[in-house]
């Protein structure tokens, strides 16, 4: 996620649809197209969300509007090629966050998910300095 550009609204619904062919593993929801913020590059598409839905009970962890859910998936050829996540990808992602006003930042990849390597992904997370907790793992950002 090196040099991008943010995906504007009415382009959204079809980076969604790529997202999900390259093997995104579950829909990307209508609440995450329309109230996400969505970036690409040349690598892969993120968006970035509260994970809390209007309205819903905020856990307790979640109780300010400084967080931040970040999704995503790299183009299958690049995944290929290598890790499109690296050190510098993680240090953009951390960055578009905080410009997004966010303290911490999360992938939440629940146990459960069909055909996700949680572990893997949570053990590659922790090379860039992600923790876990019982939401799944994230970032404390600005410092």
């Amino acid at each position: 996620m090196g040099c991008g550009r943010q995906i504007e609204p009415g382009d959204r619904w079809q980076y969604a649809l790529l997202a999900e062919s390259w093997g995104y593993p579950r829909r990307v929801s209508h609440r995450e197209v329309e109230r996400g913020n969505w970036f690409v590059n040349g690598d892969a598409i993120v968006w970035f969300i509260s994970p809390v839905e209007d309205g819903a009970p905020v856990p307790e962890g979640f109780e300010n509007d400084q967080v931040l859910a970040v999704h995503g998936i790299g183009d299958p050829v690049r995944r290929k090629a290598g890790a499109v996540l690296n050190s510098r990808s993680s240090v953009v992602l951390e960055v578009i966050a905080e410009l997004l006003g966010a303290r911490k930042l999360y992938s939440l990849i629940p146990k459960e998910t069909p055909g996700m390597p949680v572990d893997a992904m949570r053990r590659y997370l922790r090379r860039f300095g992600w923790v876990e907790d019982e939401f799944g793992s994230y970032k404390l950002l600005g410092g």
